[in-house]
């Protein structure tokens, strides 16, 4: 590559990545603003959405992938536990469909603030339904994770054992 050559997807890539982009390129003000939107993976956020009936283990490994994210310390962590979201944030709510379904959206839109705001989202709430629940992810098929796209952030869906993969 020529230097004063810079395609489009080497440009996205230069981005996504960190690298350096040249000064002709585009305005230093340009470009900036472009990093914040589109900064490189190791500062993105991202979500960990454990779903699971009540004892399945969840809120366990939950706090123990909160553990070690802290201890790694590069990035805010947030646990968003079931028992304490519907204490704190969703007391009004009983435990019809409609109102779990609500519960469940309520948890996806916090943690997709935290989230886009470059943090870490850990959730474990009591979710049955919550893979196809409007965060993007196809309804599954199986007991495997499922990821989806939010925007600039990545979620992670996965099912513990005894969970009904179907609503």
């Amino acid at each position: 590559m020529t230097p004063l050559q810079v395609s489009g997807t080497e440009f996205r890539r230069r981005l996504r990545e960190g690298l350096e982009i040249p000064e002709w390129f585009s305005y230093p003000e340009i470009i900036a603003e472009l990093r914040k939107a589109h900064p490189p993976k190791h500062k993105q956020g991202f979500t960990v959405f454990f779903t699971g009936l009540s004892g399945s283990g969840k809120s366990t490994i939950a706090n123990a992938l909160l553990v070690k994210l802290l201890e790694i310390g590069s990035r805010r962590v947030t646990l968003l536990d079931g028992d304490m979201v519907r204490k704190h944030l969703s007391s009004e709510l009983g435990f019809s469909r409609e109102h779990r379904d609500i519960n469940i959206l309520r948890i996806g839109y916090v943690a997709s603030e935290i989230a886009k705001y470059g943090g870490v989202a850990i959730c474990a709430p009591i979710a049955r339904s919550a893979l196809r629940m409007s965060m993007g992810a196809a309804k599954p098929t199986s007991s495997t994770p499922q990821t989806a796209s939010c925007g600039r952030s990545t979620t992670a869906f996965i099912p513990l054992k005894g969970t009904p993969v179907s609503a």
